[in-house]
């Protein structure tokens, strides 16, 4: 058995099989990130929904040898999650809360998850709002689903804007 079989089979008990994609039509689909030129079909996708899962997987993969690449929305234009085709793609899409909203220090605390459609904004717009602060954000079509967390590391959102942890 291959250190990719072994983390298979593994990742497949800790987290449920459906969270475990394996088959390549399905591994397709997450072949490259908005950057379109640039494709590789990953050896095997994993869907976190928490950082727990993340965490385990993380730790099969160190423990086995197999590398690993993590992907937010997949929108980015920079190649940052262009999967491995003996490893595994640790998607976070999934990973959707918003963990918390600080007025005062102009911060929100977001899974990677999160993205810039209305939905998510509204809310951590009303954390801000009841506090008399606001969060600017550029809307165009193109981005409206790229991560919060992936807009600041691709200057979608200003100079002034930090991903940070």
């Amino acid at each position: 058995m291959t250190p990719l079989e072994a983390l298979t089979a593994r990742a497949g008990e800790r987290l449920g099989n459906a969270a475990v994609i394996t088959e390549e039509a399905r591994r397709r689909t997450y072949e490259c990130d908005g950057l379109a030129s640039y494709a590789v079909v990953p050896g095997l996708v994993v869907l976190a929904t928490d950082s727990d899962e993340v965490q385990a997987v993380v730790a099969l993969c160190h423990e086995l040898g197999v590398p690993f690449v993590a992907r937010g929305s997949g929108t980015g234009l920079s190649g940052g999650a262009l999967p491995h085709s003996e490893g595994v793609l640790v998607v976070l899409s999934q990973m959707r809360r918003i963990l918390d909203v600080d007025p005062v220090a102009q911060r929100a605390a977001v899974q990677p998850g999160v993205t810039a459609n209305p939905g998510c904004l509204m809310q951590i717009a009303a954390g801000l709002h009841r506090a008399g602060t606001a969060m600017p954000i550029a809307h165009t079509i193109e981005v409206l689903d790229a991560s919060l967390r992936g807009r600041p590391v691709s200057s979608l959102t200003g100079h002034d804007t930090r991903a940070e942890r």
